[in-house]
């Protein structure tokens, strides 16, 4: 019997061990069940008689043994025998069995409470007659809400520490932190460019994007007119429209999304060449070390800075067979030309042989570009530029050369054909050229005195907006009448150009153009350069040294 208690003994510890609660009440059952064809009235009667013979008595696996005759005994067991078909069980007194039932209860329990002293040693409790009481931390406030001066404390402790990570977090992934950077502090004049030392370097902000390391940039007429704050007022509108969740991010124009009510200290420059230090998750085709020549939104921090993060639309491979200062005076020239071309009526696609070409301003950045291009295109080029240019322009393949200074430019082109197109890249006024299209719905005057930023800045956004439309239609009416449309082209980045214009310059179709290059540290020099409007080609600033 006592085998039979301890193996039910066990059989409720493995109950309980595995979640499973029987009550303590059952137990006495529950060892009775367990001993088949037993009849608890045959024992008990066994037990008295036992108790009530005082002879010597031994314990057989019969039951006890008397001082009776042994054949009385044999009969007695075989009659046993009989009515039981298994052998018998001798149970103990009912100490016994009470001791052996409370040793089963209370393994039972320690093994219910294992599991809760487990969870008491991990989460720091202690017991109390009500029940686990929580040790309180000495570090924990007494309060989990905070309100007032304490929450502001906290949010601004927050941003501290998610601003240290960040830099923590550039440090460790590129070995960087800290880059040099010509900056403005606040818009006036080409005076107020700055040097500064101690500038962030830009982290990936879009799986889109690349951190390029700058080895060369170029100064465009426009980063010259935002030191004085052109354009301004509508490219913060622009930045504002972040706050409607509902607009969707383009591809080229991603930058214009970021919103940042202060765009100072402003690093200014558009195009650059240089080296891919990082990739954004989306980015196909590129990785770090390749080098790259692109372009940057004007709502992104420039590219007159050491490094520079762009989106990998407005990049592409850089030609192998020049340097980076000659490839960085490419890509914002290329994307104004292309936009240029696109919106006559998609001119690489017409029967170019026909084609006539009037290109003012030739000997400017975007003129020396355009110039070359349109020859890959087959097309008759006139070019319009001063009198140090003319020799660089016909380099270029110009097929007909006029010098304005020398020459008055409506007479010469009296004595010639009419055209089809008339690009104007040059900052005069050459309205009155535009009667020397040859007056079909196929001839075009296309002018980069774009008036958009210029209205918003003096009218206000919507004002200028508006009145920018109306003057629009206005010309682009007055064109009609006259048989030829008159449109406005705007710089637009595009890296499949760019592509296309890697592969015309690896093959030597066209040639970068630069006119002057000054060092990191002469940057307000070529400002001025570019200001002045005397340099032929692209002025470029060489930030590492080849």
């Amino acid at each position: 019997m006592e085998q039979v208690l301890r193996r039910i003994a066990r059989k409720l510890i493995r109950a309980s061990s595995s979640r499973s609660s029987l009550p303590l009440t059952c137990l006495r059952h529950l060892t009775q069940a367990d001993i088949p064809n037993i009849k608890p009235s045959q024992t008990d009667a066994k037990d008295k008689a036992g108790s009530t013979n005082h002879g010597p008595v031994r314990m057989t696996g019969a039951g006890p043994l008397t001082s009776k005759s042994a054949d009385a005994t044999t009969a007695s067991f075989k009659d046993n025998t009989k009515d039981a078909k298994q052998p018998r069980f001798v149970t103990r007194d009912s100490d016994s069995l009470s001791k052996l039932l409370e040793k089963a209860s209370e393994k039972v329990r320690m093994a219910e409470a294992e599991p809760l002293a487990s969870k008491i040693s991990t989460e720091k409790v202690r017991m109390t007659e009500a029940g686990p009481l929580r040790k309180k931390s000495d570090s924990e406030p007494t309060s989990s809400r905070k309100t007032g001066a304490a929450a502001t404390s906290d949010s601004t402790a927050r941003s501290s520490r998610d601003t240290s990570s960040k830099k923590e977090n550039a440090k460790a992934r590129y070995g960087l932190e800290l880059m040099k950077a010509w900056q403005i502090s606040e818009f006036g004049d080409i005076g107020s460019l700055q040097l500064v030392d101690q500038v962030n370097v830009p982290m990936l902000a879009d799986p889109f994007d690349l951190l390029v390391e700058i080895h060369a940039a170029s100064i465009n007429p426009f980063d010259v007119a935002r030191t004085r704050g052109y354009g301004e007022n509508l490219i913060q509108n622009m930045r504002d429209l972040s706050k409607f969740s509902w607009i969707p991010r383009l591809p080229d124009l991603a930058s214009l999304f970021s919103r940042k009510d202060d765009p100072f200290p402003l690093t200014l420059g558009r195009d650059f060449s240089g080296r891919v230090v990082d990739a954004g998750k989306m980015v196909k085709g590129l990785r770090a070390g390749d080098e790259v020549y692109g372009v940057i939104g004007p709502h992104r921090q420039g590219t007159l800075a050491e490094y520079a993060s762009t989106s990998t639309w407005c990049v592409a491979r850089k030609p192998k067979n020049v340097s980076h200062a000659e490839a960085a005076s490419i890509p914002y020239v290329a994307c104004t030309t292309w936009s240029v071309m696109k919106l006559v009526q998609n001119l690489p696609n017409r029967n170019r042989e026909d084609t006539r070409v009037l290109m003012l301003g030739a000997s400017g950045g975007i003129g020396t570009f355009s110039v070359q291009y349109l020859k890959t295109l087959g097309v008759h080029v006139t070019a319009v530029c001063g009198t140090d240019g003319v020799e660089l322009v016909e380099s270029l393949g110009a097929d007909d050369v006029i010098d304005y200074k020398t020459s008055t430019v409506e007479k010469e082109l009296e004595m010639r054909d009419r055209f089809d197109v008339i690009f104007q890249a040059s900052g005069h006024n050459y309205d009155s050229l535009k009667k020397f299209l040859k007056g079909n719905l196929k001839s075009f005057f296309v002018t980069l005195n774009f008036p958009l930023l210029n209205n918003s800045d003096k009218l206000g956004s919507i004002p200028g907006l508006l009145k920018s439309g109306a003057d629009f239609s206005l010309d682009y009416f007055k064109g009609l009448a006259n048989g030829s449309h008159t449109i406005w082209a705007f710089f637009t980045p595009n890296g499949s150009f760019l592509e296309e214009v890697a592969g015309l310059i690896e093959d030597g179709r066209i040639k970068p153009v630069v006119g002057k290059a000054y060092s990191f540290d002469e940057v307000t020099k070529a400002f001025s350069e570019v200001d002045a409007g005397n340099s032929n080609g692209k002025v470029v600033v060489e930030v590492r040294k080849e």
